[in-house]
């Protein structure tokens, strides 16, 4: 007996009624701009899947409904500039990916915005490192 496969708008949710995600298969692959929620309604994360695979820009957030991440992928791989925020909305770190591995400069924060440390990576390998 085979399983249906999946085509056309989808929704998912948790155990307590929450919407948990919702999005779009075509022919049993994950497409277009999907959307997860946490199990108290507040969206966790989105971004535009292409043929099962993560592309374009993604944000995640915080339970508090901050701004969490912003990343960008290629393919299923971050590939890209990133941000990443601590839940108070501080800027926590940034960088740079390069087929998912971290490449160029990156930086640190502390939850109050202080510079906590810098340094370079090389295909996903640290090569220069400094500590404030």
């Amino acid at each position: 007996m085979s399983e249906k496969i999946k085509d056309g708008p989808f929704k998912e949710y948790h155990y307590n009624g929450q919407l948990q995600q919702e999005g779009t298969y075509n022919d049993g692959k994950v497409v277009g701009f999907w959307k997860f929620y946490y199990d108290n309604g507040q969206l966790q994360q989105e971004g535009t899947y292409k043929d099962d695979k993560e592309v374009g820009p993604w944000k995640t957030y915080h339970e508090n409904g901050q701004l969490k991440s912003e990343s960008t992928y290629k393919d299923g791989e971050r590939d890209g500039p990133f941000k990443v925020y601590h839940d108070n909305g501080q800027l926590k770190s940034e960088g740079t990916h390069k087929d998912g591995e971290l490449d160029g400069p990156y930086k640190f924060y502390h939850d109050n915005g202080q510079l906590r440390e810098e340094g370079t990576f090389k295909d996903g390998k640290l090569i220069d490192f400094k500590e404030y």
